[in-house]
């Protein structure tokens, strides 16, 4: 559930450890309960609310980055099929995520409302994510360990994500209909939905100018030992 092994659960119940929070907003998109909500603690921590308003800095991820993604994930060696969309193509899959919605008589997150426009619904689903990653596999246990190794690999590359109930919630109410979005067809369920792209940066360097900095403390060093000297 973290990538940064941040919550452990005790007696069912998920609770922090104290390795250190990033703000990426998994925990709180992936909880099956929606029982998690980020919270401010009051100070001028950068990462606070960065799941919805600044995860991402507009960058796409690369069909190359995807490449390295997806050898990371291959672990069952073709019993996963894994899938991309993004511009017009999401947006087809998007919209037909709300007639399937209405046509239903569901709400894909709370605050639901159908007086909002496309743009407004896909926002509060996406955030500003430009891109989904949808994994079919033929186990939840098979989709998680694929999903770790995605994270893991995707980090170090500066990519950043969150899985989308909201888009699972409407899979679930006609799965025929939103795998007629992917050719060839995939023969597995999907599993989970990744709002993927690359992440802005939480954290400016410490160091903005390595060298300069360097050679201050090595200045101040000298200095000192001339002093004493």
């Amino acid at each position: 559930m973290c990538i940064k092994s941040n919550l452990e659960i005790h007696e069912k119940k998920a609770r922090e450890t104290g390795r250190g929070c990033i703000g990426c907003g998994h925990c709180e998109a992936s909880c099956p309960r929606n029982a998690i909500r980020l919270v401010s603690d009051g100070s001028d921590n950068p990462i606070d609310g960065i799941k919805r308003t600044e995860l991402f800095n507009g960058q796409l991820v690369s069909d190359a980055e995807f490449g390295k993604l997806f050898r990371a994930m291959d672990h069952a060696k073709g019993r996963c099929q894994i899938r991309v969309l993004q511009g017009s193509k999401l947006n087809l899959y998007m919209r037909d995520c709300w007639e399937v919605a209405r046509e239903k008589g569901q709400r894909l997150f709370e605050g639901h409302d159908e007086s909002m426009d496309d743009v407004q619904k896909r926002s509060k689903v996406l955030w500003d994510g430009q891109q989904v990653l949808f994994l079919f596999a033929d186990s939840d246990e098979r989709a998680a360990i694929a999903t770790e190794r995605m994270m893991a690999e995707g980090f170090g590359m500066g990519i950043r994500g969150f899985p989308s109930p909201a888009i699972m919630r409407a899979y679930k109410l006609d799965p025929e209909r939103f795998d007629k979005h992917f050719i060839p067809k995939p023969e597995n369920p999907l599993r989970t939905a990744f709002v993927i792209g690359h992440g802005r940066r939480v954290v400016e360097p410490i160091l903005k100018d390595p060298m300069k900095k360097a050679k201050g403390i090595l200045g101040r060093l000298f200095r000192t030992r001339m002093q004493r000297g």
